[in-house]
């Protein structure tokens, strides 16, 4: 029944060339177009945050950022086992930890993820922020967006949030799985590795935070390839648009 309806379709709309592979023996190739989100770059400014007044509230600490719920799919087990790693070097390292629930939930039931990070000894390091309202401005305090996934099954296929990362000047370290590598480019705006690795996750992590000039470099790579990719996006839809007024 679903070929039969998307068939009939005049045209779809995918977010990735990974999700367009998917879709190759059910529709005709033409009738597929590929159209990222649209991020607004407006909200997601690098700048946001003046230097001076970063360097205040974080204490010039290291500070990496993790979006994303609690489920194996998003990594976030993986994450602490390579902060515990990192944490050799850097002992003052934070993670801040956006995820799917209110964060007085989080720290009231028993959940998981936070007996790890107390058998791992990193009740400091760990910066729960539950459901993040602030997203523009948590992003301007972080050093380094990181997205361990194991998988991006769903609609979007990579994860909206590595775009908002990109566009707030962040380097990403994420995963080589689904459309991730359609937008991170490794050693160009971010670095790619293999899922379930957490030692190869914190040697990443590592040599980020050891080269300070390497993180600006891929954080101005990164704002730049979301400004033209939203400039592109715009440009797609006028077109598609028009193609369809036109049959």
């Amino acid at each position: 029944m679903a070929k039969y309806c998307l068939r009939k379709l005049d045209l779809i709309i995918v977010l990735s060339e990974n999700t367009k592979k998917s879709l190759e023996n059910i529709v005709p190739e033409n009738k597929i177009r590929i159209i990222p989100p649209l991020i607004d770059t407006s909200r997601y400014n690098p700048k946001i945050t003046d230097s001076s007044d970063r360097e205040e509230s974080d204490e010039k600490n290291d500070t990496l950022l993790f979006i994303g719920n609690l489920t194996k799919s998003k990594g976030v087990e993986i994450l602490i086992k390579a902060l515990k790693i990192v944490k050799e070097d850097f002992p003052d390292i934070k993670l801040l930890m956006g995820i799917d629930i209110p964060l007085k939930k989080f720290l009231m039931e028993d959940i998981k993820i936070k007996h790890q990070i107390k058998e791992l000894g990193l009740d400091q390091n760990v910066i729960p922020l539950g459901i993040i309202k602030n997203l523009p401005e948590v992003m301007a305090r972080s050093d380094i967006f990181v997205a361990p996934f194991t998988s991006t099954h769903g609609p979007a296929d990579y994860p909206l949030s590595i775009l908002e990362a990109m566009a707030s000047g962040l380097p990403v370290i994420a995963t080589n799985v689904g459309g991730i590598p359609e937008i991170v480019r490794h050693g160009e705006n971010g670095l790619l590795i293999e899922p379930n690795n957490s030692f190869e996750l914190a040697e990443c992590i590592n040599y980020l935070l050891r080269n300070e000039e390497e993180r600006k470099r891929m954080g101005r790579k990164g704002a730049k390839f979301v400004k033209d990719l939203s400039n592109d996006i715009v440009r797609n839809y006028e077109f598609m648009y028009e193609d369809l007024a036109s049959d």
